[in-house]
């Protein structure tokens, strides 16, 4: 009889943890993605269930991007006040977002955002919600910047704030034409995706 309860009891705890462990994988996969911030109007701003943006007093549109690649795995959706979801593409130099009009996509001040998994079955399970408030500030004509930072395929990037001007040396070489007085990009270097990121002075 004694026997017979541990052995119930040793099956229980078994059986607890196969549980445990094939709940991992699940729990994982969402923080494995760690999107954790997007581009908005083209500067990066962090993710959270809710969150605050400045944007121009006479926009009527935003744009937004996603700061990873989530082809396949996960979509991050911008809803109408219908749910009806649009696909947030990712943010490079080639693709500068999604542009959002207000009159479809703003509700009340804020413009809501749906995070999904794709599952091997092709069904979308939400992982996140998020809100993104809108603030209105009076824009400006300052250009100036306070940084450049080389980013992908970049090797160096300066800034000249009286000149108007940023320089930039990429990390491999370039065709040049030497007919041209300034360099030209060629066709070849389309698919190269150079980045830099800049942050503003002075609220630019």
């Amino acid at each position: 009889m004694k026997k017979s309860k541990f052995l119930k009891k040793s099956l229980a705890m078994l059986l607890a943890l196969m549980l445990v462990v094939a709940m991992i994988p699940l729990s994982a996969s969402a923080a494995e993605l760690g999107l954790e911030s997007i581009y908005v109007n083209g500067s990066l701003t962090n993710l959270a269930s809710e969150f605050t943006v400045d944007v121009s007093s006479t926009a009527t549109s935003v744009k937004v991007g996603t700061n990873e690649d989530l082809t396949g795995e996960y979509k991050l959706y911008a809803l109408t006040s219908g749910q009806v979801k649009t696909e947030i593409p990712q943010w490079n130099a080639g693709n500068g977002g999604k542009e959002l009009d207000y009159a479809t996509y703003l509700q009340g001040d804020s413009i809501k955002f749906q995070l999904v998994e794709i599952s091997q079955n092709g069904t979308e399970i939400e992982v996140a919600t998020y809100t993104m408030k809108l603030n209105p500030v009076a824009p400006n004509n300052l250009t100036d910047l306070a940084s450049v930072t080389p980013r992908t395929g970049v090797y160096s990037a300066t800034f000249d704030n009286v000149a108007k001007e940023v320089h930039v040396v990429l990390a491999r070489q370039t065709e040049r034409d030497d007919t041209a007085p300034d360099y030209e990009i060629t066709a070849d270097d389309s698919n190269m995706n150079a980045q830099i990121e800049v942050t503003a002075a002075n609220g630019a």
